[in-house]
């Protein structure tokens, strides 16, 4: 988006219809509750076009949130993300799973979907190959296949959860062949 409201007149527009049944009293508390959650507070007078890739998907998501949907589609969430940033929108995920929501999620991260995902879907080429939870989605020799290298899925060492690790393809003329 390419305009020049602040930080907070984009989270502000989240509001859109329900701004009408809430006080303004309302709708600046959950404007406020919802730059917290996702560490942008501090951004509130910047203008969007001003802000980093990583600030404005924080601003987007804070958007989303002041909506209180109990569902939450959302598409490459943590592409643009430091790593404790991209942890905040998996917990901010997680939690809204837990009282009762619905949250599809679209990641290329493989691990940080084994890590945080109940269920997910392989997909390859439009269509979906595997779906299940992450054990049992992530097959080694099928996600092999998918991604077109050697695939190995061991176990984390810290979340019990799928690890997914790609491996060199054995490359005789650089005499990689057979090395450990």
């Amino acid at each position: 988006m390419q305009f020049a409201f602040t930080a907070r007149e984009v989270v502000e527009m989240g509001r859109g219809e329900r701004s009408r049944r809430f006080s303004r009293f309302d709708d600046d508390r959950i404007v406020d509750e919802s730059m917290e959650r996702t560490d942008t507070s501090h951004l509130n007078e910047r203008t969007f076009p001003t802000l980093s890739g990583g600030e404005q998907a924080r601003v987007s998501l804070a958007r989303v949130l002041s909506q209180e949907s109990p569902i939450l589609l959302l598409d490459e969430p943590t592409a643009a993300l430091d790593l404790s940033h991209q942890q905040m929108v998996m917990e901010i995920a997680r939690e809204i799973a837990a009282s009762g929501g619905a949250v599809m999620a679209i990641l290329h991260d493989i691990n940080l979907a084994a890590a945080w995902a109940d269920r997910l879907a392989l997909v390859d080429q439009g269509r979906i190959v595997s779906i299940g939870e992450p054990w049992t989605a992530l097959d080694p020799e099928l996600l092999s296949r998918v991604f077109d290298c050697p695939i190995a899925v061991a176990r984390h060492p810290m979340r019990n959860c799928p690890l997914v690790l790609p491996m060199p393809k054995i490359d005789a003329h650089m005499g990689l062949a057979g090395r450990q």
